[in-house]
């Protein structure tokens, strides 16, 4: 499937190689602007999916724009979105939600992702995801 060579896959607690990609993407600038209560619930994930294109992350290897399993966990600040290829909405949520960090749980009967929890960045938000950098160095996680 192409859709999946674009994707990067990570596997959170199984191996360095995972761990590294982990830990240098929480030590990067980019991460400073995901609430750091996100990533704390995204590292305890048994797999990580992140997108290519955005700061979007996944619970499942097996998403793709293409399909989405039921129960697959996203979090994101980017929901109800179409591409310039096609008119589809894609991440599309039971409520209107749009440039708010939430987490949504895929429901395959209704197409949408139920919007369970939204994540706030605080102003100290770099300092904390240092400190979980921290931690995360310092542990077997």
């Amino acid at each position: 499937m192409k859709y999946l060579k674009k994707y990067k896959l990570f596997e959170a607690k199984s191996d360095t190689w995972n761990k590294t990609n982990m830990m240098s993407f929480i030590s990067s600038n980019g991460s400073y602007n995901v609430p750091v209560e996100a990533l704390e619930e995204i590292v305890n994930w048994d797999i990580i999916h992140k997108s290519p294109f955005s700061l979007s992350f996944y619970n499942n290897r097996e998403k793709t724009w293409d399909n989405t399993e039921d129960g697959t966990i996203r979090i994101s600040n980017h929901w109800n979105f179409s591409r310039k290829l096609d008119k589809t909405i894609h991440a599309k949520t039971d409520v209107d939600v749009h440039n708010v960090w939430t987490k949504g749980i895929y429901d395959e009967v209704k197409s949408v992702y139920k919007i369970v929890k939204e994540y706030k960045l605080s102003d100290d938000n770099e300092s904390l995801v240092r400190q979980l950098y921290k931690r995360l160095k310092n542990s077997t996680y």
